[in-house]
């Protein structure tokens, strides 16, 4: 929609053909009929579904002008109709695009996320980023932290068989033997 150069009315100001009107209350005693609301109140004009189903309905409703006067909306505006999205989507408040991949057969998960870094940096103009989510992202943010989780795993364990044997040297033994378990099981 275009607007025209006549200036419209405040909140509050506008009706039309099957439009509820909010309360505005009281506005000689300045009261709002919401006292914790500030007034004048804002609401959105929706007229019933058969009174907005063709575009050229927008000319049988009325705003107030500043004047005073109403007068019909196709005065202010006009409708052209496009071709456009049927949605946008968004991702921290950006526009944005989803694409989704998956690593090729023999290549890691690792080695794709570095193959697509490296593509968006080639081929993305300036201005244009890359955010990571999901299980990519996750991948990325505990990168590097696997060795720390498994040392403080068997710290952990230790400790838990050090206190049930109440000595340090059996949970030494204990955890030598597991892996070589593992070896003899293979």
């Amino acid at each position: 929609m275009k607007m025209g150069d006549e200036r419209v009315g405040g909140a509050g100001e506008a009706g039309g053909v099957g439009g509820d009107k909010a309360d505005e209350g009281d506005k000689e005693n300045n009261q709002c009929p919401m006292p914790h609301a500030p007034c004048p109140m804002p609401y959105a004009l929706c007229p019933m579904p058969k009174f907005r189903s063709n575009p050229k309905d927008i000319g049988k409703l009325y705003v107030r002008s500043q004047k005073n006067q109403m007068i019909p909306l196709s005065n202010l505006v006009t409708v052209t109709p496009t071709v456009a999205a049927q949605t946008i989507n968004h991702y921290n408040l950006f526009r944005s695009i989803e694409i989704n991949g998956a690593a090729a057969p023999g290549s890691s998960s690792g080695d794709a996320i570095k193959a697509m870094e490296q593509v968006a940096k080639e081929v993305l103009p300036a201005g244009y980023g890359y955010e990571w989510s999901g299980t990519a992202l996750e991948e990325i943010d505990s990168g590097g932290l696997a060795p720390l989780i498994f040392g403080l795993g068997i710290i952990f364990v230790f400790l838990v068989l050090a206190a049930q044997y109440e000595n340090y040297v059996d949970p030494f033994i204990i955890l030598l033997s597991v892996p070589l378990a593992i070896f003899g099981a293979l």
